[in-house]
């Protein structure tokens, strides 16, 4: 009966993870805009030196991702493995850019043209995931669920062994 249990609570774990990984798989997000990594920063205005820009990121696969640039509406569609990406042209000055799919959005300024003197361009990056991914605390809390399980099973055992 304890063999069936441990391997029932391990089958949890394992389900947990495949879940979380395809879960996090289909979470929309951008990645980069041009040459910036853009993946693990919560920003709302870029400044990019060139007219011609690549937005890439990750949907779900096949999803659709909807791309609007100063009100002016455009697609894309995410391969087999999620990734999407669509280049724009742009004149100089701000532009405002909003990204949409099923799984999510984003919107932001991005300025073409140079820096302004007092902005020194580093891209701050914060510690905050990418939303969506929560595969980790999936998995503590399938081990926390394994461990918490077991002890009880095992105090069954000793208590009906004492009797």
């Amino acid at each position: 009966m304890l063999r069936r249990f441990f391997s029932c609570a391990l089958l949890l774990v394992f389900l947990s993870f495949a879940f979380a990984q395809s879960a996090r798989a289909g979470t929309f997000y951008i990645k980069s805009v041009g040459t910036l990594d853009v993946s693990a920063s919560g920003f709302n205005h870029l400044w990019y030196n060139s007219g011609n820009v690549t937005v890439t990121g990750s949907a779900a696969p096949g999803e659709t991702v909807s791309v609007t640039v100063d009100g002016t509406a455009y697609s894309a569609v995410a391969d087999a493995q999620g990734s999407w990406s669509h280049t724009l042209t742009l004149s100089a000055g701000d532009h405002t850019l909003s990204f949409s799919a099923p799984s999510g959005s984003k919107s932001f300024t991005l300025t073409n043209g140079p820096l302004p003197e007092d902005v020194d361009g580093t891209l701050e990056t914060s510690s905050t995931p990418v939303a969506g991914s929560f595969e980790y605390t999936l998995i503590i809390s399938g081990a926390a669920l394994l461990l918490i399980s077991s002890g009880l099973a095992y105090r069954k055992i000793l208590i009906s062994k004492s009797l």
